[in-house]
Parts: C-alpha cells; sequence; structure tokens
C-alpha cells in the first residue's frame, strides 16, 4: 500500500511504498515532464525512486546545493573520447591495446 507524503516542493508528488524486504520503505519522487506532448505521447510524469538511506544522501546533496556548498565531482576528465569513457558505461576499449 502507497502512501501520498507532504511536499514542499511546487508539482512534486512524494509517495512512501514498500520497496519489498531487501529495500524496506521507500520513496518516489514525481513531477509532471515539462516536455509532455498529447499528441506525441510519451511518460506525463517523470520519477525516481529511493531508499531512506539514498533519500538521505540525496537530501544533504540538496541541501548543500540549496545553500551554495555544492561540489563538483573530483573525476578528472580523459584524453580518452570512446564511447566507454565518455559515458562511464562501459570499460574503455583502448584499456587493453597494445602499443607497439
Amino acid at each position: 500500500m502507497a502512501t501520498e507524503l507532504k511536499s514542499h516542493a511546487k508539482d512534486v508528488t512524494l509517495t512512501r511504498f514498500w520497496g519489498g524486504s531487501s529495500k524496506g520503505s521507500c520513496v518516489q519522487v514525481t513531477q509532471p515532464n515539462p516536455n509532455y506532448d498529447t499528441d506525441a505521447g510519451g511518460p506525463m510524469f517523470s520519477h525516481v525512486q529511493l531508499t531512506r538511506a539514498q533519500a538521505a544522501a540525496l537530501a544533504a546533496d540538496l541541501l548543500d546545493f540549496a545553500q551554495g556548498r555544492e561540489q563538483e565531482d573530483g573525476y578528472e576528465e580523459s584524453e580518452c573520447d570512446c564511447y566507454g569513457c565518455t559515458t562511464m558505461r562501459h570499460a574503455c576499449v583502448n584499456e587493453n591495446k597494445e602499443t607497439a
């Protein structure tokens, strides 16, 4: 059973739900999709689902941002522009290549 929670943000809906025994109580943050086109279809809303621990960590990050204390991610840009390096979703295609 899901429960709507009070939100202080305009056009944001918070819904508490049971994520199962491994996740426990979770929250879904939902907002209208500003690019929704009734003729083209697509999702009317966008959402993210978080565990309590994820919500706490994200809340700290958002509070830092709101108070002007955000920190840029410390990763250094790679000189490699392969798909793996630019998306950070796959291994670098050049990583295992031998140089002559």
